[in-house]
């Protein structure tokens, strides 16, 4: 895609990011005005915690639900009222909400 990922983290399991590292990630998306975040439903279950935004890393999810809108669902699934923690697999792509 030619974009470039704006954090240091490939990928954000538990144990990656402290409240520090959070805040420093939700710095880092803003300062980058990301326009796309793709965030896959996968179970994190051998971490200890299982769902991204509700066992963990609460707060660069409510980031993301605060600024972004889903504009697409990939999977075997596409519906975009899926949540993350719902049962099937998928990708859910969030794109930055404009700002008047």
């Amino acid at each position: 895609s030619g974009r470039r990922n704006p954090l240091r983290e490939e990928i954000i399991t538990p144990g990656y990011l402290d409240a520090r590292g959070e805040a420093r990630a939700i710095r880092q998306l803003q300062d980058a005005r990301t326009p796309l975040i793709l965030v896959p439903n996968r179970p994190t279950r051998e971490f200890g915690p299982n769902v991204f935004g509700r066992d963990y890393s609460q707060d660069l999810m409510q980031f993301i639900e605060a600024n972004y809108s889903a504009c697409a669902i990939f999977g075997p699934v596409k519906d975009r009222r899926l949540k993350i923690g719902d049962p099937p697999f998928f990708i859910r792509a969030s794109c930055l909400q404009s700002t008047p």
